[in-house]
């Protein structure tokens, strides 16, 4: 299977990406997304890859597993994991709350990727990682947000 982002995969006999233990998914995926109350475009799907300055550091010294993470799309299984998460994450970096506006949940079925709990031990909420491949169309349509915040 191909996948988006595959030119940023890390180049090494020794990983592999997506990981072997990621699997095919079917059920809902969510995102944060820039947009309030509005719908999804393609910017939301650009990978941490593409932005390009945390991804040249793991790439300096190896860290073959972020440089994968980062070529696939941040996820959460859950409207409630994602608002977990991002209550937690935007305690330690208040600039997130300014970047993510709110949440879409995407449909996903087994061919348009795999999906690997990619989640920190020292972070207090969960999450995933999913590969989308070439043949998957999701990232073109547009899907309705839901405000985060109150």
């Amino acid at each position: 299977m191909k996948y988006y982002n595959q030119e940023d995969f890390p180049d090494s006999i020794e990983y592999q990406c997506p990981p072997k233990e990621a699997k095919q998914f079917q059920g809902k995926i969510y995102r944060f997304s820039k947009k309030v109350n509005n719908k999804t475009d393609s910017k939301d799907w650009i990978s941490d890859s593409k932005i390009k300055n945390a991804y040249n550091k793991w790439s300096s010294v190896n860290n073959y597993e972020l440089m994968c993470q980062s070529s696939g799309y941040s996820c959460f299984l859950s409207e409630k994991q994602a608002k977990t998460a991002f209550n937690e994450m935007t305690k330690k970096n208040k600039a997130l709350k300014k970047k993510f506006k709110s949440l879409y949940y995407v449909a996903v079925n087994k061919t348009d990727g795999v999906l690997l709990d990619t989640t920190n031990p020292k972070k207090e909420y969960e999450h995933f990682t999913f590969w989308m491949s070439c043949k998957s169309d999701i990232a073109t349509h547009h899907f309705q947000v839901t405000k985060l915040q109150a």
